[in-house]
This record gives C-alpha cells, sequence and structure tokens, in this order.
C-alpha cells in the first residue's frame, strides 16, 4: 500500500489536481471517476466493496489512515486547505477519495422511481436516499443533475450502493418494454397512489415545471398527493418520499 507520508501543503500538487479535475462534469464523464468525501460516505462506499483508486485525508485522520493501510488503498496525507479544495467545499473534514463510476445499470421489472429534469444535486441525493431505503431503483432522464456529481453523493449520503442508477432516453417506450406500470406525479387531480402487487415507474417532475409532455402520455396514470392544508405544491423530493412511502 502507499501512504505518501509527506504531507502534501500546496493545491497544486499533483495528486490534488486529480481531484480537482473532477469538480466538473466534463470530466467525470471522460474519465468516468468521481470523488466521494466525508467519513459516513467514505465508509459506506469502502464497507460495501468499492475500492478508491486514491484517497486524501488530513494528517491526524487516524481512522481513515488505518482503513486505507488495512485495504492497500493509496492515501496521500494532507494539511487541511488541501483537502477542502480536492473535495470542493471549506466545510469537508474529509477523507476525499477518487472512485471509478460503476457501470450504468438497465430497467428491470422492480419499482422504479424515474427522475425528469430534476436539476437540483441535493434533491437528486436525496431522492437515490430514499429510493434505496424502500428498496427502490432510481431512473434519470432530461436535464436531471448528475446522480454522480459530488454534491448529489453527498446529499445521499452514500446510499448509491444500496441501489441501482439507471440512465434513460427521453420517452416512455423503455419503461413499457420493463413492463412497469407508468405513474406520473402531477399536482392536482390525479388518482390517490395505492400499492400495488405490480412494479411501477414512478415518474417525478420538477416543482417549478412537472413533468413535460413527453411523461405524460395516455399509459401513463397520474397519481397526486392529497393535501387539506392548502400549499400548492411540495418539494420534488418530499413529494417523491411521500409518493415512494406510499406506494411500497
Amino acid at each position: 500500500m502507499s501512504i505518501n507520508t509527506s504531507v502534501v501543503t500546496s493545491t497544486g500538487n499533483r495528486v490534488v489536481k486529480e481531484f480537482k479535475e473532477l469538480h466538473r462534469s466534463r470530466n467525470r464523464r471522460q474519465k468516468n471517476r468521481t470523488i466521494i468525501e466525508g467519513p459516513t460516505v467514505f465508509s459506506v462506499f469502502v464497507d460495501n466493496g468499492v475500492t478508491p483508486v486514491s484517497v486524501i485525508a488530513h494528517q491526524s485522520d487516524r481512522t481513515t489512515i488505518d482503513i486505507c493501510s488495512r485495504r492497500q488503498i493509496p492515501l496521500t496525507l494532507a494539511s487541511e486547505h488541501v483537502v477542502h479544495a480536492a473535495g470542493g467545499t471549506v466545510t469537508t473534514p474529509g477523507p476525499v477519495a477518487l472512485i471509478d463510476i460503476p457501470m450504468a445499470a438497465t430497467l428491470q421489472r422492480s419499482n422504479t422511481l424515474v427522475l425528469v429534469d430534476i436539476a437540483d444535486p441535493g434533491n437528486v441525493g436525496t431522492m437515490i436516499r430514499t429510493s434505496a431505503a424502500f428498496g427502490w431503483d432510481v431512473a434519470y432522464a432530461g436535464a436531471t443533475a448528475d446522480p454522480w456529481a459530488p454534491k448529489t453523493i453527498r446529499a445521499a449520503t452514500g446510499a448509491h450502493v444500496y441501489t441501482r442508477l439507471i440512465p434513460l432516453p427521453q420517452g416512455l417506450g423503455p419503461i413499457r418494454e420493463a413492463g412497469l406500470t407508468i405513474l406520473a406525479s402531477i399536482v392536482d387531480d390525479g388518482d390517490t397512489p395505492a400499492r400495488s402487487t405490480d412494479p411501477v415507474a414512478l415518474l417525478i417532475g420538477s416543482e417549478a415545471h412537472g413533468l413535460p409532455e413527453w411523461a405524460l402520455g395516455p399509459d401513463a396514470t397520474p397519481v397526486s398527493i392529497e393535501m387539506p392544508g392548502g400549499v400548492e405544491s411540495l418539494n420534488a423530493a418530499i413529494a417523491a418520499g411521500i409518493l415512494v412511502h406510499q406506494l411500497s
């Protein structure tokens, strides 16, 4: 196992630059890699069989040093501001790890939350976490934020390892072909969702614009959350959580 025992104090270090490059989505796509950060997310990924390509941690982080030593993971020790630069935030306590993005999954005949044009990485991460909690898969389409962006992974608190992430082209064809009952979430006048013995694809759109026309085809059953309190709409991630719970 390679541990750089000298403490890196410059953000211009070669290893640190490799991490910083992955703050950009274009570089993540080209290299098929991303970064994870924080002790909880790091532990979840490593404990579930993900071996980081390399890790940057603060020189006093004995837990990460021990984990990397036991598991033969390349580790670079760094000062606090370098760890922050590698992770892209000023609040991350580290460690920051570089991982390969796993191969994309494909639709199966199982309950699937379909994210359509969900632009906020925090909402995407929350939906991934909710889906994992209830044993659902996650598909994403349109202008949905990168599910492997560091901010998305932080919001999901490591739940990526507990669910399947599926990129979808625009259109309901692949969902129909997978044999899923299609449910489209709308604000008003939809059916009350209920548990089904058949697996479903639940489509969630953005709070601001809802679902696009292609997601509201004749074979999609509209569903709505009853809200007697008078609020016009819910945050997309909150709405997804309520509906997934009602359907599970």
